[in-house]
């Protein structure tokens, strides 16, 4: 196994006939079969919530600008 390439020697005697078959493995195709096999790999799910600007166009500004900040709209006029 290594980090980078392989030398043109060492690919030419991976394959040279009469010996046994040499398996060259660099460092990306060793993270594809760990993980393709499951070793020394764990799987974790993640949830990725994504605001949904649509449902807050339908509200006009003023609206939005008091459920924006938390604070009834009431409260907002208020204050001002």
């Amino acid at each position: 196994m290594r980090d980078g390439g392989f030398s043109p020697g060492t690919s030419a005697a991976a394959v040279k006939r009469g010996t046994a078959p040499i398996t060259l493995i660099n460092r990306e195709k060793l993270i594809d079969l760990l993980i393709k096999h499951k070793v020394g790999v764990r799987a974790h799910v993640v949830e990725i919530l994504e605001l949904d600007a649509d449902a807050f166009a339908q509200r006009d500004e003023e609206d939005t600008a008091g459920i924006t900040a938390g604070i009834p709209w009431d409260t907002v006029e208020r204050i001002r």
